[in-house]
């Protein structure tokens, strides 16, 4: 570990002293600290312009094509997860204006139900700083939020693209004095039927993907309204329907699948302004069905999951830059399924607490710590800190945190019918992390250069696994330990003071995740790269912008993936370019976009998921209507 602390500093002194010699290249925010509430939070923000890109149609596009994340897709439409820092998908915590959508049933989230339209905002926050919202984030946590304030009074965009791709989104807002009201409507149904070679067979025949449409609508209601400077509420309803068929893998014909997802969410949200105090509550009511059909086997399933969450926030600002904050979550979960012998409940109820001092101007400490209650269980203390020390002079913030956190069994791991192990204990978490944050204006403040570097290392005790059991089928397990170390760059630039706007964003991760100790004699994982964890991964983004007419270009490098635990066999590494190009014409209020997307650029063949076919060269015309308030 000791070696990428060096490596991780060399790279970022190599890039703070190459700063005046890039002319053309851009940025964003990528880390971010709430100065004014004096959070200590590790957050990688993202800016407004991608989410708005015609490349990011879902929260998976955007958190893959954005961010230091891998993220495990199985095909266009298709389910997506995210595994951040080396843990699982289900070490990651969704999260939706504070409300977090971890399912109770698997611990995951499908990000490729969450269409970028229905969202405004989207940030990461890595390892420890994740326990501020919620327990579970053991790697971290992906957050988007909505916003009340908007200048469009009406947007219209249409989509058409390769392979039966249509896609149509309406959004209309209503302001009156302290009353507005955001409504946005999306559709979408693609075929999904591109041609790919089959490597299964002799020859490598040229096949067509078959039994791979989707079909999506969905809707969303936000209400905003202010009394007074004293209060304001908020309250956002939230429907979404998928019906996907599921393509067969290469080595399999003929299975005809098909998974209907159905989801709703309410949210109730209120703020009350006591001085330097503030009061938030809030309140969500979410229900998730999924209907799964196999007719080859004449076999369906049906899942239905309902949750109401609440949380109650208190912050104050105190005389010599203090700031303490105080929550509670309280969330109730019940889920039936045909694998579960009853209905099932898991309740939790939890209490974090921060307190944040600036020593001086340099030094700025937080502790921390939750409290959390999985009722009729247990409880657990999960503590963290977090520095801040700022080189005032060089425009460096050196920071570093500590943490423990815990992700208790899903409903799946505890009495799925067969394999569900009552037996299991939560998986625990310790996680360290020390890094260099850079920021300034450089070549005559003509260039805004952001840059920050960490390291960090983290082992998760009583990791669960599902693997085969001696009663003939697969059954979850607790390993013994799973260390996680690596390395996280992140480089934003953008040109100031002219017509012609140019940005640059890159992110690179290196990850090593492995198993400490066998678990059976004959075990060879020891010491090698969990699967499908890709070791090295990068994205690089370029955005121009001259009079009317943008270009944007994402290049998306992924690393080998291992594919079993032995580290014999593996999925080859890949990179893909997607291109974006359009004009804007403005006619005084209204603004008509046309664009041109060309993903896959270079026609790459390669697989995400092992036996799982990948599209080729594609395209996507859109055209969007937006009429601003004056």
């Amino acid at each position: 570990m000791k070696k990428w602390y060096i490596i991780g500093l060399i790279g970022f002194w190599g890039n703070v002293f190459s700063q005046n010699q890039l002319m053309d290249t851009v940025t964003i925010p990528v880390v971010s600290i709430e100065a004014k509430r004096i959070e200590l939070e590790n957050e990688l923000k993202i800016d407004s312009s991608f989410k708005n890109d015609a490349l990011n149609q879902t929260l998976a596009d955007l958190i893959s094509k954005t961010t230091p994340v891998f993220v495990k897709s199985y095909g266009i439409g298709s389910q997506a997860t995210v595994s951040l820092r080396g843990s699982a998908a289900a070490h990651t915590a969704v999260i939706w204006n504070g409300i977090s959508l971890n399912s109770s049933m698997n611990g995951l989230v499908d990000l490729a139900l969450f269409p970028s339209f229905f969202f405004e905002e989207a940030s990461l926050n890595l390892g420890s700083s994740s326990l501020a919202t919620s327990s579970g984030g053991i790697g971290g946590a992906i957050h988007f939020d909505n916003r009340a304030k908007s200048n469009e009074i009406l947007v219209l965009d249409q989509q058409i693209g390769s392979f039966g791709l249509k896609q149509s989104k309406i959004g209309f807002n209503i302001k009156h004095k302290n009353f507005s009201s955001k409504t946005k409507l999306f559709y979408k149904t693609a075929d999904n039927n591109f041609t790919y070679r089959d490597i299964a067979k002799e020859g490598f025949p040229n096949k067509k993907l078959e039994n791979a449409s989707i079909h999506q609508k969905g809707f969303k209601q936000d209400f905003y309204w202010r009394n007074n400077d004293k209060s304001k509420y908020s309250l956002q309803f939230w429907y979404f329907n998928s019906d996907r068929e599921l393509p067969s893998i290469y080595t399999v014909n003929n299975v005809v699948e098909n998974q209907v997802d159905q989801s709703f969410k309410g949210l109730l949200v209120a703020t009350y302004y006591y001085g330097k105090s503030i009061l938030n509550i809030k309140t969500a009511l979410i229900k998730d069905e999924l209907n799964y059909q196999n007719e080859a086997a004449n076999f369906a399933t049906y899942s239905n999951s309902f949750s109401s969450k609440s949380i109650i926030e208190l912050s104050r600002d105190f005389k010599r830059k203090i700031n303490v904050k105080l929550s509670s979550n309280i969330d109730f979960n019940q889920a039936e399924h045909s694998a579960y012998q009853s209905k099932l409940y898991q309740n939790r109820i939890s209490v974090y607490a921060h307190i944040a001092k600036k020593i001086n101007k340099k030094l700025t400490v937080q502790l921390a710590s939750r409290q959390e209650w999985v009722l009729e269980k247990t409880n657990y203390f999960l503590p963290s800190i977090a520095l801040d020390y700022k080189i005032i002079n060089a425009n460096l913030n050196l920071f570093a945190s500590y943490g423990q956190n815990l992700k208790y069994p899903s409903l799946n791991d505890l009495y799925w019918t067969p394999g569900g192990n009552p037996e299991l204990k939560p998986e625990q978490s310790e996680s360290k992390e020390f890094g260099v944050r850079f920021d300034k204006k450089v070549l005559d403040q003509s260039i805004h250069a952001k840059s920050s570097i960490s390291v960090y290392h983290a082992t998760i005790d009583d990791y669960i696994l599902w693997r085969p059991s001696a009663f003939g089928y697969w059954m979850a397990f607790n390993l013994n330990t799973v260390e996680s170390q690596g390395l996280e760059y992140q480089l934003t630039l953008k040109s100031l003071k002219t017509k012609w706007a140019k940005s640059l964003f890159f992110n690179y991760t290196y990850s090593k995740s492995a198993t400490t100790e066998k678990v059976h004699e004959f075990d060879k994982s020891v010491g090698k790269q969990l699967i499908y964890i890709p070791e090295h991964s990068f994205n690089l983004n370029l955005k121009s912008n001259y009079q009317n007419y943008y270009l944007s270009c994402n290049w998306q490098f992924i690393g080998a993936r291992y594919i079993s635990s032995d580290n014999k066999i593996f999925l080859p590494s890949y990179g893909l370019i997607d291109l974006n190009i359009g004009k804007t014409l403005l006619f005084k209020s209204n603004a008509i976009d046309v664009g041109f997307s060309v993903l896959n650029v270079m026609d790459i063949e390669y697989q995400a998921i092992q036996w799982r076919p990948m599209p080729g060269r594609n395209y996507l015309v859109q055209l969007k209507y937006k009429l601003n308030a004056k």
